[in-house]
């Protein structure tokens, strides 16, 4: 699916949009489950594999870990001057600077003094001659207060004022910090610029909704060179520009099939919280984990089930999706992106419990092995990296399937459902390959188990198929029926199957009928038949 991009919608009609789909697929889960894992995994899995990439996907290959011992929180990270790199731990109250060849230097950090002057650092961004820290300040009785401080390359501290709670943070334009402040109230505003002798300005507005502002207007901030201010939605596939004076210049919806996918979730979520306040604030998927630009570019950072990152232009059309499976449920914060010796380079905060660490990145030169062949090589190299991988035996077993491997395929999926039983799509895929092998019984089964979990139409459909194949063409017309009421498409092959089928019935009536024998034999057959109609 090619990635694109197109102005979205103003605002104040989000609020109507996500209301309306959530109305419209219901206040609950189309199937209650009771493992998050399964939720993760099916919402990432159609009925012919994992949800695919973009056309515009392009591989990445690791390069380099950077390892710390002041790595023991999740970590933000900021581009400095003169290539400096700079890491905040908020659990470990520092900022460590490190070159972007991944030599560590220096560590500021709250050292032994309960009046030591950084804790808690929470935002870090680089600034043309220093850096800048949002910090957290929970050690007074009277609660926790937010600070922004501002110091040079050297560590020395240029200013320090408290502020409100923030999202996150960008350096502006004469030494101004621009604000993503936490909205709380519906006529909070979106962004907030401070100036160095402290007076403020605002702009924006944030998304409307009834109940969960906080979360839902989690947001994420970049400036490019032209003093634009870009703000991505953490919960939404949306990103805004601003001019440097607060005036809008663009909202773009960034479709990508992973997205669409979590958020239908989270749509999901808002209706239920509308319907119910103690639902509210708890299930959404993170879609845009962190934006950057550089140059001219706008780069968006999203994981799992795969790491993501999306580069737009200005206007946010898709130029390319860069791409990496992980072994792992790869738990990505935040991300830069740098030119180094003339080649691209991605530095990624992730999680590794129990510290994180930064991955660097690069764009791949090697080119993939192409079609069904290359798809199950790939899958087969995880399996061997990691044979607890569920998800790399189910793609593998897809892959199989539609490479004629039918024995193959049933392995796999086999395997899948061992992992994860409640899959219902690997149930699904693997009844479609025992169709094939001629194993009708089974494969029923598997439909029916697939149906339990997830009902579909196109488990409907092939359990028919199967059932037809057991000329048990009763149920098999229930079966084609019920497809055509959950998806009008099955309507023209589903009536050929009902056809078949009526005329199957007909035709074993006019036999009874003209042979006294055959009708006893069909009865000491039609048991046998039911019973393996009720897989």
């Amino acid at each position: 699916m090619k990635l694109k991009s197109r102005l979205f919608f103003h605002a104040r009609s989000i609020y109507h949009f996500s209301l309306i789909i959530a109305l419209c697929l219901g206040f609950g889960y189309a199937q209650t489950v009771s493992s998050d894992v399964v939720t993760d995994s099916d919402m990432y899995l159609t009925m012919a594999g994992l949800l695919p990439l973009p056309a515009n996907a392009v591989p990445l290959e690791p390069m380099f870990t950077i390892r710390s011992a002041h790595f023991q929180s999740r970590l933000r990270l900021a581009a400095g001057p003169d290539g400096a790199l700079f890491a905040a731990s908020f659990g470990n109250n520092t900022v460590a600077e490190f070159l972007i060849t991944g030599e560590p230097g220096r560590v500021w950090d709250g050292g032994p003094s309960r009046s030591a002057w950084l804790w808690r650092p929470w935002n870090v961004a680089g600034s043309g001659d220093g850096v800048i820290v949002a910090e957290i300040d929970n050690r007074k009785a009277r609660g926790a207060r937010s600070f922004l401080h501002v110091f040079d390359v050297n560590g020395k501290t240029i200013r320090r004022r408290e502020i409100p709670f923030v999202d996150d943070l960008a350096p502006g334009e004469n030494g101004s910090v621009i604000l993503a402040p936490r909205i709380q109230k519906p006529d909070d505003v979106l962004i907030l610029i401070q100036a160095p002798d402290g007076s403020t300005r605002s702009f924006g507005e944030p998304l409307p909704f009834r109940h969960s502002l906080a979360a839902l207007n989690a947001r994420r901030l970049a400036v490019n060179a032209k003093g634009e201010v870009f703000v991505a939605f953490t919960y939404f596939p949306l990103v805004r520009k601003y001019s440097p004076d607060g005036e809008l210049r663009g909202e773009y919806r960034i479709e990508n099939p992973v997205f669409e996918a979590k958020e239908k979730i989270n749509l999901k979520w808002i209706g239920r919280g509308i319907a119910d306040a103690d639902l509210q604030g708890g299930g959404y998927k993170e879609i845009i984990t962190s934006i950057r630009c550089l140059g001219d570019r706008v780069f968006l950072l999203s994981c799992h089930p795969r790491l993501e990152i999306m580069e737009l232009d200005e206007s946010g059309g898709g130029l390319a999706t860069y791409w990496m499976d992980s072994l792992e449920v790869y738990t990505a914060h935040d991300f830069i992106v740098a030119e180094v010796e003339g080649e691209r380079r991605f530095y990624v905060s992730h999680f590794f419990a129990p510290r994180s660490e930064i991955d660097v990145f690069r764009i791949s030169n090697q080119k993939p092995a192409e079609g069904l062949p290359g798809e199950i090589e790939r899958w087969t190299a995880e399996i061997t990296a990691d044979p607890g991988s569920a998800l790399a035996y189910h793609n593998r077993g897809v892959a199989r399937y539609q490479s004629g491997d039918f024995p193959g395929a049933i392995e796999d999926l086999t395997k899948t459902i061992e992992m994860t039983p409640g899959s219902a799509s690997a149930y699904y895929n693997r009844g479609l390959a025992e169709v094939k092998t001629g194993r009708y019984d089974e494969a029923v089964r598997d439909f029916s188990k697939a149906i339990e979990i997830q009902p579909g139409a196109a488990a409907f459909f092939n359990r028919g198929i199967a059932r037809a194949r057991l000329k048990d063409y009763g149920p098999a017309i229930a079966d084609f029926e019920k497809a055509v009421e959950m998806d009008p498409a099955f309507l023209a092959k589903s009536r050929d199957q009902i056809d078949y089928c009526r005329k199957r019935i007909k035709k074993r009536g006019a036999e009874e009928r003209a042979f006294p024998s055959f009708r006893r034999d069909a009865a000491r057959r039609r048991p046998r038949l039911q019973g393996r109609s009720r897989g």
